[in-house]
């Protein structure tokens, strides 16, 4: 483009231009600079602002941007919708993360306590994404000692991201948060005397307890010993079962045999 040969914008495109090319807009466009259009003092239209900026890929704009109905796609479609609330003083702040990190959505505004929600649209529901969901079982059984025995959990129903180890039967959490879990095992025996009890450790200590069983009978008798509970882990803290028999010789059933895992909230 010529440097002599004006720009009349009246359609609404604007070409490339170059710091001396001259503009012709109604009196709209104050100033030219090498990487920014600065506009005029009208009204209607965008102020002279160095918080407004092009670096020929991305436009910057330092402060809040107005929204009318909602943001589209590079091909016109909506991608989301916004209404306006008079006097609006809470609203939603989305937070993200360096590597490792975990980006989130929060509410933030004025008042002390904000809750937020998502929901569905007619009988649609809002369907939350759990990725980190685990459950194993012994895929054999398993004849125990007198004393505590960790239960060989070497067959996964499912693991979705990959986080159970079945050489050392144990579930390794992926990220800091509030897990729901839930074991047990079963066990089969002739002897009128023998009791067992499922537990489920953290880190090589006992964190939780199940219930009691027992034998009432010298005939080949089943009990099981299950429990669930919610645990607090840290990414890198590891979870398994072991179970407690007074008796030598006695059975782990391993179809009852099972570990399961999946995370709560962070």
């Amino acid at each position: 483009m010529s440097a002599k040969a004006p720009l009349v914008i009246a359609s609404g495109v604007v070409e490339q231009l170059q710091s001396s090319d001259s503009v012709v807009g109604g009196g709209c466009v104050s100033g030219l600079t090498a990487d920014r259009i600065t506009l005029g003092a009208s009204a209607t239209t965008l102020k002279d602002n160095a918080n407004l900026t092009y670096d020929g890929t991305n436009v910057s704009v330092a402060g809040g941007i107005k929204v009318g109905t909602g943001i589209l796609d590079s091909n016109g479609n909506e991608i989301m919708k916004v209404t306006a609330t008079a006097s609006a003083v809470n609203e939603l702040t989305v937070v993200n993360a360096a590597t490792g990190g975990i980006p989130y959505i929060t509410a933030s505004g004025d008042d002390t306590n904000i809750s937020w929600k998502a929901t569905g649209k007619g009988t649609g529901s809002f369907l939350p994404v759990v990725r980190y969901k685990m459950r194993a079982i012994c895929g054999s059984a398993q004849t125990l000692s007198a004393g505590v025995n960790t239960l060989n959990l070497n067959t996964t129903i499912y693991d979705t991201n990959s986080n159970f180890d079945t050489t050392n039967h144990r579930y390794t959490a992926p990220v800091t948060g509030y897990y729901f879990i839930q074991g047990g095992a079963a066990l089969t025996s002739d002897k009128a005397t023998s009791r067992g009890i499922m537990m489920i450790y953290k880190n090589n200590n006992e964190d939780y307890r199940g219930n009691e069983s027992y034998y009432p009978s010298t005939t080949v008798y089943f009990s099981r010993s299950v429990g669930s509970y919610v645990a607090s882990l840290t990414a890198g803290d590891y979870v398994y079962l072991k179970y407690y028999a007074n008796d030598a010789n006695v059975i782990i059933d391993h179809t009852i045999c099972t570990l399961c895992i999946f995370l709560l909230s962070v």
